[in-house]
């Protein structure tokens, strides 16, 4: 199995592959992990490394158990060690490094992994299985809630980073929010006057400091849909849950101030923020994610599920996409 690491612009890959060699009377079976670091300028690994379990008294679990997770320092590797009793055995998560293949910090738990953040299960309160702590890929801990119910995502803005948390409260019943966690600043952000928006199962995305919000598909939220500008802390765009229905609307998408609406009747329209006034009746490309210098635009949508018929890279001109937006 493989799994990419670092930056866009020095892409790592690291390689972990398994070898057996048969039991002979009377040596047991003999199982190894050999990880090969590559970048993308040589046929040839970097670095070439034996995996052992951490402790003696560990083994290495069936390959097909392990996960491997890209994180912008390293690789996770996950569920890779058993004490011969459980299928796996803290640390459940191990982070090798992209310089060495050294394992530079693990965790007793199975890990949500994503480029800048790692999440897990974690209750200051024994027995409990809510609540959990994000972690970066150096292995600083840097927020634990006992209330989260999951960690969703992490949400991308070139060098701003969210992550997108739902929190259920011990009331009862309980209920449900989304919070935001900011990376940079190693906070929940506010919007608003609060920290959290009604209801989980929202979603979201977020571009050129803007984000969006979208609860029409959540159980138990009085949400409806609306931007929020982290930079002038104000609402570009806002609706509730009521206002919202009344649209008639089957799916929104948001990037760089527009609003791509596809209503139920199957008009389309293209809502320019903060204005919020039409400037398009139709599209044929919708932009919906940058990499590095480059956006990603969708090329045709199919009528069912609003998926993209094809995806290209547009690069960015002074930061930003140039266009077109319809």
């Amino acid at each position: 199995m493989c799994a990419l690491s670092n930056t866009v612009e020095d892409m790592k890959v690291v390689y972990v592959i398994t070898t057996s060699k048969p039991a002979q009377t009377p040596e047991p079976e003999v199982t190894k992990a050999t990880a090969y670091l590559f970048d993308l300028k040589s046929s040839q690994p970097l670095v070439t490394k034996e995996l052992q379990p951490p402790t003696p008294d560990l083994k290495l679990t069936a390959a097909n158990q392990w996960r491997l997770a890209a994180t912008r320092n390293g690789v996770a590797w996950i569920d890779a060690f058993t004490d011969g009793h459980a299928t796996a055995t803290a640390p459940r998560t191990v982070v090798l490094s992209n310089a060495d293949l050294s394992m530079m910090w693990n965790d007793p738990q199975p890990g949500q992994v994503w480029q800048d953040i790692l999440s897990f299960q974690r209750n200051t309160t024994a027995g409990k299985t809510s609540g959990a702590e994000l972690r970066l890929p150096t292995g600083e801990a840097v927020y634990q809630d006992n209330d989260i119910g999951s960690v969703d995502t992490e949400l991308s803005d070139g060098p701003d980073k969210l992550v997108k948390i739902t929190r259920s409260d011990s009331s009862n019943p309980p209920v449900e929010s989304t919070m935001f966690y900011d990376l940079n600043s190693k906070s929940i952000i506010k919007i608003g006057d609060s920290d959290r928006i009604s209801g989980g199962g929202l979603t979201a995305t977020y571009s050129d400091g803007k984000l969006f919000i979208d609860g029409r598909g959540s159980k138990n939220s009085q949400f409806g849909f609306g931007v929020w500008n982290l930079r002038t802390q104000q609402w570009d765009l806002l609706k509730n849950r009521d206002e919202a229905n009344k649209m008639a609307i089957s799916r929104l998408a948001f990037f760089g101030d527009r609003l791509y609406v596809t209503y139920v009747s199957g008009t389309l329209s293209v809502v320019a923020l903060p204005d919020g006034n039409p400037v398009a009746s139709n599209w044929s490309v919708r932009p919906f994610g940058r990499i590095s210098g480059w956006t990603l635009v969708c090329r045709g949508e199919t009528s069912a599920g609003g998926d993209c018929k094809e995806i290209v890279l547009v690069q960015d001109q002074d930061g930003h996409y140039p266009g077109p937006w319809t």
